[in-house]
């Protein structure tokens, strides 16, 4: 049964593929998962749930061009940044976002476990509310995605540092709304026994 084709046009991915994985001692992203590259997971789950999404690369970008699958619809950019730490890749996502669109969903490539639903969940959540900034939570405790809506995209191109948009929503927590999605949150896979745990669930 072939998947409905995307109905938020408005909504660019922003899939974060940037870091060095220090923690795990080679690239990460590029571990075999079930035949493909790790990164292919996000890269994937985006063509299916977004009309367009923006690939953040940095360290080994070369590699991961070359390694990874990439459909019409999602384009990769290359954070020269990358080492100043996650904000820079943020940045770097957003400036690259095609024209119309009103905010990003953004993913992280190391978190093979997340649903299309959730996904969908953020849309439709984008569709009803109205804060700038939505995050998903699970049994009450923050996760990706996280929605950013383009008004807030400059103040979150000035942040600095890994903490990724958390500072923003710490100084700011009127804009931010929650949405409860069911589950355990998806994992990241940061070291080698991660990646074991991964591969033994069979992705």
């Amino acid at each position: 049964m072939s998947h409905a084709p995307p109905t938020h046009p408005a909504v660019s991915g922003l899939i974060l593929a940037a870091g060095s994985a220090r923690r795990m001692g080679r690239q990460k992203l590029l571990l075999p998962v079930n035949g493909a590259p790790l990164a292919q997971r996000a890269v994937d789950l985006a063509a299916r749930e977004l009309a367009t999404s923006i690939l953040v690369l940095g360290a080994d970008g070369e590699r991961m061009r070359a390694a990874l699958r990439l459909p019409q619809t999602v384009r990769a950019v290359t954070n020269e940044r990358h080492a100043e730490g996650l904000a820079s890749s943020l940045a770097c996502g957003l400036a690259a976002m095609p024209p119309g669109i009103d905010a990003a969903l953004v993913l992280l490539a190391d978190q093979p476990d997340l649903a299309g639903s959730a996904v969908r969940a953020m849309l439709t959540a984008a569709e009803e509310r109205a804060e700038a900034i939505l995050r998903a939570s699970y049994d009450g405790e923050p996760g990706h995605p996280v929605l950013l809506r383009r008004e807030v995209w400059d103040a979150v191109s000035a942040l600095r540092g890994d903490a990724g948009a958390r500072a923003l929503t710490a100084e700011r927590p009127e804009i931010v709304g929650a949405v409860a999605l069911p589950g355990p949150a998806p994992r990241d896979v940061d070291t080698p026994g991660d990646y074991a745990r991964t591969v033994a669930r069979g992705g």
